[in-house]
């Protein structure tokens, strides 16, 4: 039996391992973005992620349609800098 997830572990990477699984799963890749990226903006009428003339540009890049693992981030065109490991789990951890 698997264990229950707590609210914030499930919305941490939620859609890459929907995107993943239904990827895995032989769904063409386009559709699988437009229902990961599209689909949300028109539902709940966000003003962002239409990539229209004008938009700022929020994007990732990945290391290929198979395995849709996310390389590089950016939001309104910039380069969002990925988190720095720490190098001593130790001196991170909660006490």
């Amino acid at each position: 039996m698997q264990r229950r997830q707590t609210p914030n572990e499930l919305v941490q990477g939620h859609i890459n391992e929907s995107v993943k699984s239904a990827l895995k799963q032989g769904v063409h890749p386009m559709k699988v973005l437009r229902c990961a990226c599209l689909n949300p903006v028109r539902h709940y009428n966000l003003e962002v992620g239409l990539l229209q003339k004008g938009d700022y540009a929020d994007f990732v890049v990945v290391d290929d349609l198979e395995h849709f693992n996310i390389l590089k981030t950016f939001i309104n065109g910039r380069l969002v800098p990925r988190p720095a490991k720490p190098c001593c789990r130790r001196f991170f951890s909660r006490r």
